[in-house]
């Protein structure tokens, strides 16, 4: 499905994420502040066991246990942390970033949770609360998702781009739903993107659900 970044799809994707009523109304506003004080000293293990307890609240990590995926990312903790290091510096234009710069963390943090059926939720996820101005979310039921990742960021990375003329209205319209003021370091362009994609797949419901009642 192709992914429309619009204040239409913002829009729909607002009223469906605030649809949910154990999700934060800020828009993870003060989630994205934590991460960012608690990863200030680089990927160290402190920062490793509490962003395991956010990841398993965020429903990444089934079927494994949180004392599991902890070990098992303490294993490639070093590794994390020198990809961290080499990513582009923070204030990059998500719509220019690029894959080859990113793909390295994606690698490593899909390296931590292996089972029968690979899915790029959980790296996507654990990327994100790394560095949510560069990863976007996947999610099986929100979202959608294409079984490969860098697929589905290119087409949100161009999405995003596309939409570059209408960039200062859609963080108005973001900013004005979440009732509060959202601080400089706010991810808009992969929060916006992640919501248009929420969005998109919510209108295409309706239209489907339309055209077999007709």
């Amino acid at each position: 499905m192709r992914i429309e970044v619009s204040e239409r799809t913002l829009r729909a994707g607002i009223r469906e994420f605030l649809r949910h009523k154990n999700w934060p109304r800020d828009f993870h506003a003060d989630f994205y502040a934590r991460q960012r004080r608690r990863r200030a000293a680089g990927l160290t293990e402190e920062w490793w066991s509490r962003t395991v307890g956010e990841l398993s609240r965020w429903r990444a990590i089934r079927p494994l246990s949180r004392a599991e995926v902890r070990r098992r990312g303490l294993r490639v903790l070093s590794r994390l942390d020198e990809a961290y290091e080499l990513l582009p510096a923070e204030g990059t234009e998500f719509g220019e970033a690029k894959w080859n710069d990113l793909s390295e963390l994606f690698d490593v943090t899909s390296s931590i949770k292996v089972t029968l059926r690979p899915s790029p939720v959980f790296p996507s996820k654990l990327c994100h609360f790394i560095r949510p101005d560069l990863y976007v979310v996947v999610d099986r039921e929100a979202t959608g998702v294409s079984e490969r990742y860098e697929q589905s960021w290119t087409e949100c990375s161009t999405a995003w781009r596309a939409a570059a003329p209408i960039h200062a209205a859609l963080c108005r319209q973001l900013t004005k739903a979440a009732g509060v003021p959202l601080p400089p370091t706010y991810p808009f362009a992969t929060k916006i993107t992640e919501l248009c994609m929420i969005g998109t797949r919510v209108l295409a419901r309706t239209v489907r659900r339309h055209d077999e009642m007709r």
